[in-house]
């Protein structure tokens, strides 16, 4: 949820100033905003596996576009991956998903469903993102199956090749 906060705060600031249209970055979660009228950015969906590489593309004029996953703060030991996302239940790292893109209009809403939606799995996760308004999103399960939500298919374009 921070790092949804500070991106929020920072588009904020930078709007302030006169800025009319950009992108804020900050690790998994990012915030687009520009004009009316103006063609949507297309955002990369990274790889979970792959880090040099991207799952597809989604389409946002404005909003927030958060990503938890289990590949940028992790370790193997075992043949067990051990990561940051805990679940409150088990005490240890969830288990039965790679990644969660979630695209919402506020950024500390899309970073907190997008980390809940992880520890859920997917078919919780899927049915969450689909009772809320104005949310969507992706889930990569820990097979690589890609569940994308009814809103969010007319705006991803998967790459055809995936290989997990």
């Amino acid at each position: 949820i921070a790092k949804g906060y500070i991106v929020a705060k920072a588009v904020d600031a930078i709007k302030k100033k006169g800025v009319k249209s950009g992108i804020v970055h900050a690790g998994g979660d990012m915030f687009v905003f520009q004009e009316d009228g103006n063609a949507p950015r297309k955002i990369g969906i990274q790889h979970p596996r792959k880090k040099d590489r991207v799952i597809g593309t989604v389409e946002i004029a404005n909003g927030a576009v958060s990503t938890s996953g289990d590949y940028e703060r992790f370790f193997i030991k075992n043949s067990i991956r051990y990561h940051h996302i805990i679940n409150t239940k088990t005490g240890f790292p969830a288990v039965g998903t790679q990644a969660v893109t979630i695209v919402a209009n506020d950024g500390m809403i899309a970073d907190a469903i997008s980390t809940a939606v992880f520890i859920m799995g997917t078919e919780d996760g899927m049915k969450f993102i689909e009772d809320l308004p104005e949310v969507e999103g992706l889930i990569i399960d820990a097979n690589g199956n890609i569940t994308v939500s009814s809103g969010l298919k007319g705006r991803l374009s998967l790459i055809s090749e995936i290989v997990f």
